[in-house]
C-alpha cells in the first residue's frame, strides 16, 4: 500500500484510476487542475505521483513535473501521455518523470507500472527519517524515537505525526487534518480529536501540548522547538 496522487484534468480518468488504486489498497488523492495538484504536492509527501502530460491549462504536466523537481521533490512520477513519438516521451523523462504510460491503457497495465515504481519507492525510503526536535520518525520501519527512546504508535497515529512533522509550525484546521491524513477512510471529527489526544499523550504524558499545540478556534500546530 502506498500514498498516491492522480493529477489529470479528465474527471473520468481520475475517477476510474483512483477507484482502481483504492481497490488495490492504496491511499489516493485526486487533483483535476495543475494549481490543485501543485498545492497537494506542497502539502503532502507521496510515494507516487501519476501525472497527465496534457493538462489543458497554461501549466502543463511537464511544467508541473519540472517545477516539482526544481523544489527538490523526490516522489516517483508516472507520466500519462497520449503522445507517441520518442522525442516527446524523452521530453517527459528529461523533465523528471520516472516512467510513462501511453493512453489509452488497461488497468492491469497501470497496476504493473505502479507495482514496479512502488518497489523503487520502498527502496528509496530505506533508512529515511524525519526529525523534529528530539523526535525521529523512521519511515521504512514505522518507528518513532524520542531522545533515543522508542514510542509505540498505531498506523494512523504514525501517519498523523508524519503529516505534522513534514509541515512544522504550520496551522491546520481539524477539517484539513481529516482530509489530508484520513483521506477516503471513514472518520468523524470526534475520531480525529481522539487520535490527536492519544498521539499528544504518547509524545509527552507530562504535557500534552509540548509538541502539538491547540490554537483555539483556528486549529493545531506542530512545533518541536516549543518543547
Amino acid at each position: 500500500m502506498g500514498k498516491i496522487i492522480v493529477i489529470d484534468d479528465d474527471v473520468d480518468v481520475t475517477e476510474s484510476v483512483s477507484r482502481w488504486l483504492r481497490f488495490e489498497q492504496h491511499v489516493v488523492d485526486v487533483a483535476n487542475t495543475a494549481a490543485e495538484g501543485a498545492y497537494y504536492l506542497k502539502m503532502t509527501t507521496y510515494d507516487l505521483i501519476i501525472l497527465d502530460w496534457n493538462l489543458e491549462e497554461a501549466v502543463s504536466g511537464v511544467d508541473l513535473c519540472k517545477e516539482y523537481r526544481s523544489r527538490g521533490g523526490e516522489s516517483l512520477i508516472l507520466m500519462l501521455t497520449g503522445r507517441t513519438s520518442t522525442q516527446e516521451v524523452e521530453e517527459g523523462l528529461d523533465a523528471g518523470a520516472d516512467d510513462y504510460l501511453k493512453k489509452p491503457f488497461l488497468m492491469d497495465e497501470l497496476s504493473a507500472k505502479v507495482r514496479a515504481l512502488m518497489r523503487r519507492a520502498t527502496g528509496q525510503r530505506t533508512e529515511k527519517t524525519i526529525t523534529g526536535g528530539d523526535l525521529t520518525l523512521k519511515l521504512a520501519s514505522h518507528e518513532l524515537l524520542r531522545g533515543g527512546e522508542a514510542i509505540d504508535l498505531s498506523p494512523l497515529e504514525f501517519e498523523l505525526l508524519k503529516f505534522f512533522m513534514l509541515n512544522p509550525d504550520k496551522v491546520f484546521s481539524l477539517e484539513m487534518i481529516q482530509a489530508r491524513v484520513w483521506n477516503q477512510r471513514d472518520s468523524s471529527q470526534a475520531a480525529v480529536r481522539k487520535y490527536l489526544a492519544s498521539l499528544r499523550e504518547k509524545l509527552c504524558p507530562q504535557d500534552s501540548s509540548a509538541y502539538i499545540q491547540t490554537l483555539h478556534g483556528v486549529g493545531y500546530r506542530f512545533s518541536p522547538a516549543a518543547k
